[in-house]
């Protein structure tokens, strides 16, 4: 014989219970081992537990038994969660009276103070946190499992954007004609996360401008509840100037986000926060579980140690409340707030390069003047740095694209891109860029046919000049006219000339003599 509450107060007040503890179900996979009803009245003499699934609020229906029988959920876990429940202690729930109490409905701020209206609350009792699987348990021991319970969700990871609703559990709970002590519930989260990554900077050079495209979810929330704030953040390096917001899109179609949806502001320490107003959260709260992609841009004005760090914030709260007139202002230093979700470093690694332009007579001194410019490598990531082989036009730093040696033969290129930790070769240590001498030194020959290029390598940081140089490049002098013996030309000229004369004076006297010996 099976036992029914259908016609009685008890059992409709049992059926209303199901029907809320029910709502809970879709968001979480089943980890633990099904436990079979037990019949008849409430036996005090049990130990129960509220067997929790915290897992991510899915985009379709999922849904679990609170037996644990059964589940179609497949959303990911949420570990790290830890839930308090409260007994309702003016309830008795061996009696018709109490389970008449018990209520039907829970307000979306009962777990603030916690308190409900009417009733009074047990000291609350902490579940330890979420394991891997999205998974813990409230155990409760007889002689006091039996009872109806507050529980509320009071400690989050800051990914978790719309905590658990608060909600009613009997122990025991009335399910299939039949009672669990052992009762599985499963609360929603929506989470939100974020990814930063960096583009090339175009130009290569200092003065060059650098783009960080930040990626951020928009969770799927409850239907009840609406997004309180959604900022997305860039702490950006004080060695970027001009920061600001390039674009804001939705990633899924490219579309931009209206501007009317959202303000742009710098604060802090070079914080860039791109901050939705009331239409703009009106509008995410009926666009769950997308993505928008926010481009955060700044010229790299100076070198430094050559590392420029980014970090990038996701602050966004979702709430049983209208969406507020006056959203709450970003933090000026999010890396010291709890409310928001961190990217992770995004690093670009910059170096200079110094040559040594020289005298090929005299190597250790250095020729003022000669005029080069920087191209890029056709391997830029080449383990020896020794082709002169290159792409593209010279490039420009700091705003020019000729650089000139000085008086001591240093030729300062002031900063060039070397690498990133997103893009390939990730974090690499050099960087292949090349040379074209374009003008030579005054009295100097300009190099030609291939040996005006030399292969350089540039590496993170800034260059020691007083313990070496990236590279040293000699010119040749220009080979001077000939110039006059001691005496002069002419002078040599006219000695020839007298001594061709004496020879003829020597060679006509000894004719004359022997013609005076014949006669």
């Amino acid at each position: 014989m099976t036992h029914s509450h259908e016609h009685s107060p008890q059992g409709r007040v049992v059926a209303l219970l199901s029907a809320l503890a029910l709502s809970l179900i879709g968001v979480a996979g089943v980890a633990t081992p099904a436990v079979a009803a037990d019949y008849g009245n409430v036996d005090t003499t049990k130990d129960g537990s509220i067997i929790i699934h915290k897992h991510v609020q899915a985009g379709s229906t999922q849904s679990g038994t609170p037996d644990g029988f059964s589940s179609t959920i497949t959303s990911d876990p949420v570990p790290g969660v830890i839930f308090t429940s409260s007994k309702l202690t003016d309830l008795d729930l061996t009696t018709a009276l109490g389970w008449a109490g018990v209520p039907t409905s829970v307000p979306a701020t009962a777990c603030d103070t916690p308190s409900l209206s009417g009733h009074t609350l047990a000291a609350g009792v902490a579940s330890p946190v979420t394991d891997s699987t999205g998974k813990t348990t409230i155990s409760l021991t007889h002689p006091n499992a039996v009872g109806a319970y507050l529980v509320c969700e009071t400690t989050s990871p800051s990914n978790v954007v719309d905590k658990a609703q608060p909600f009613v559990v009997t122990i025991p709970y009335s399910y299939n004609e039949g009672w669990l002590y052992n009762v599985n519930v499963y609360p929603k989260n929506g989470l939100a996360s974020i990814a930063k990554t960096v583009a090339t900077p175009v130009g290569l050079g200092l003065g060059s401008t650098a783009s960080f495209p930040v990626t951020t979810d928009v969770p799927k929330i409850a239907a009840n509840a609406n997004f309180q704030y959604y900022w997305v953040q860039d702490a950006m390096d004080t060695r970027l100037t001009g920061a600001t917001v390039a674009s804001v899109k939705v990633l899924s179609t490219g579309a931009d986000v209206l501007s009317s949806y959202y303000t742009v502001a710098t604060s802090g320490t070079n914080v860039v926060s791109v901050q939705f107003n009331t239409a703009g959260l009106t509008w995410l709260s009926t666009f769950g579980q997308a993505k928008i992609v926010t481009t955060f841009t700044g010229v790299v004005a100076t070198l430094g140690n050559g590392i420029i760090s980014d970090t990038a914030y996701l602050g966004t709260k979702a709430a049983v409340a209208s969406v507020p007139v006056t959203p709450a202002t970003p933090p000026a230093n999010p890396s010291a707030s709890g409310l928001v979700v961190s990217s992770g470093q995004v690093t670009q690694n910059w170096g200079d390069l110094a040559v040594h332009k020289v005298d090929a007579g005299e190597l250790t001194t250095g020729v003022q003047g000669a005029v080069f410019e920087v191209l890029a490598a056709a391997a830029p990531y080449a383990a020896t740095c020794d082709s002169t082989d290159t792409e593209g036009d010279a490039i420009l730093v700091n705003g020019e694209t000729t650089f000139t040696s000085d008086v001591s033969g240093l030729l300062s290129i002031p900063g060039l891109f070397v690498s990133d930790n997103k893009n390939d070769t990730v974090d690499a240590d050099h960087r292949c860029y090349v040379l074209r001498e374009v003008a030579a030194p005054a009295g100097f020959i300009l190099p030609t046919t291939g040996s005006e290029l030399t292969a350089v390598t540039v590496k993170t940081g800034a260059t020691n000049t007083a313990v070496g140089y990236d590279a040293e490049i000699t010119n040749t002098r220009i080979q001077g006219v000939v110039l006059p013996m001691t005496g002069s030309n002419g002078i040599v000229v006219l000695s020839v000339a007298g001594l061709a004369l004496i020879a003829a004076g020597l060679v006509l006297a000894f004719l004359a003599r022997r013609r005076r010996q014949t006669a």
